[in-house]
């Protein structure tokens, strides 16, 4: 399905292991599957929190990213192009490649914030949750190294998508659109990784809504923070008037 791009090369999120979509092929052509956590090793015992079997070359932010860049260097269009690049990490299972596993030790990673009375309410949701077939971890023991642990594979999945995303840069720089591109960066949600006792998201923490936005604007060198309140739902609007596209009519 099209869902509204003009080209669309598809990853699913990184539980969807069945979804036979562009990455599953490009992973038989390299001898490579999806993978569930549970088939590598140590993934109950340490809550998730694993080593890829998939080698950091053919990991699916790596893919994203090397197809970005190919966009970037291919298109001869003279429309103006809106590209969306969504990386599936750094979502569970915590599964950096070897390479990346190993820039960060446990030891490192900040403690949790402590649980709290309003949060323990919530606490065997979540448990029952991910006891299901698309994790199958039981969080109900989850001490503090369980939680750095996690912590630091959740780093390296960020720091392997920052390199990514410093590669799609790149390659824009380098193209004949550097000049009047609007990058926009953002996600979906955070992850507790065991703050409040918590793993996920679904609820309404900060671990969990407080996301980054940062826009980059095309002639703009000087930097600033904005404190005020946003939503992901302002993106659309922004994105439109950046176009200069008339958004009467238009809904959320």
């Amino acid at each position: 399905k099209s869902e509204g791009f003009a080209h669309r090369v598809i990853a699913e999120d990184k539980r969807h292991i069945y979804v036979h979509d562009d990455y599953a092929d490009y992973l038989e052509q390299h001898g490579y599957r999806k993978y569930h956590g549970s088939e590598h090793d140590g993934y109950f015992e340490n809550k998730g929190a694993i080593v890829s079997k998939i080698p950091a070359e053919h990991q699916v932010d790596q893919w994203v990213a090397n197809r970005a860049c190919e966009f970037s260097e291919n298109y001869r269009g003279d429309q103006p192009f809106a590209l969306m690049v969504s990386f599936p990490g750094p979502h569970c299972p915590y599964d950096p490649p070897i390479e990346f596993a190993d820039l960060y030790r446990p030891e490192d990673m900040p403690a949790n914030i402590p649980a709290t009375d309003d949060s323990r309410l919530f606490r065997e949701l979540v448990i029952g949750m991910h006891k299901r077939p698309w994790n199958q971890v039981d969080y109900t023991d989850f001490q503090e190294h369980h939680k750095r642990k996690i912590r630091a594979h959740y780093a390296a999945l960020v720091h392997q998508i920052d390199q990514g995303i410093g590669r799609i840069v790149a390659a824009l720089n380098a193209s004949r659109f550097r000049a009047d591109t609007v990058i926009i960066f953002a996600s979906d949600h955070g992850d507790f990784l065991g703050d409040y006792d918590l793993i996920g998201k679904h609820l309404f923490y900060e671990p969990s809504i407080r996301v980054p936005l940062i826009v980059t604007l095309p002639r703009v060198s000087t930097a600033r923070s904005v404190e005020s309140l946003v939503s992901l739902t302002d993106v659309m609007a922004t994105i439109l008037a950046f176009a200069r596209v008339d958004q009467s009519g238009r809904g959320d």
